[in-house]
């Protein structure tokens, strides 16, 4: 009879506990978070950072990393309008649509990469646009970079 139960413990113990070496599949995020921006910019003179790092999401989850690391790393929450402001002048500025603009490599200069979400059907799916650009002295590439600083300006104001 001891055995038996022994046995039937051991039995029930091992249907909860995976055996060594299988994975468990690892939760996928919800489908409310979805990226809404990445931003990189790298290069130039101080009091520029030498790298910057943003990711904003829509639920107004934003991260901000500045490099060397005595610039920083700073989480912020962006409220639903800041989000939505930042994603209506992107859009009106044709982030989805834009292509590299590297025409005037100078050494120097800041290059800026950026990656535009816009979410599709349901299930946390996103399409998304990158692209780069040296200098952001006009038309449409001047628009983006004025709506990332102003989002930064506002978000991050200590950072």
């Amino acid at each position: 009879m001891r055995t038996r139960l022994a046995v039937a413990a051991l039995l029930a113990l091992s249907a909860m506990i995976p055996a060594a070496g299988v994975a468990l599949a690892a939760a996928p995020p919800p489908p409310s978070k979805l990226p809404v921006l990445a931003y990189v910019r790298t290069g130039g003179f101080p009091p520029v950072p030498a790298v910057a790092h943003l990711l904003v999401y829509n639920t107004g989850e934003a991260i901000l990393t500045k490099f060397p690391a005595t610039f920083g790393y700073c989480e912020a929450t962006a409220s639903a309008g800041q989000v939505s402001s930042l994603q209506a002048r992107l859009a009106a500025a044709g982030a989805f649509y834009l292509g590299d603009d590297l025409s005037t490599p100078i050494a120097d200069e800041q290059d800026h990469t950026v990656t535009f979400f816009i979410p599709v059907g349901g299930k946390g799916r996103a399409r998304s646009n990158s692209f780069s650009y040296i200098s952001a002295t006009q038309g449409p590439y001047l628009e983006v970079e004025t709506a990332i600083e102003s989002f930064i300006a506002a978000v991050f104001p200590h950072c």
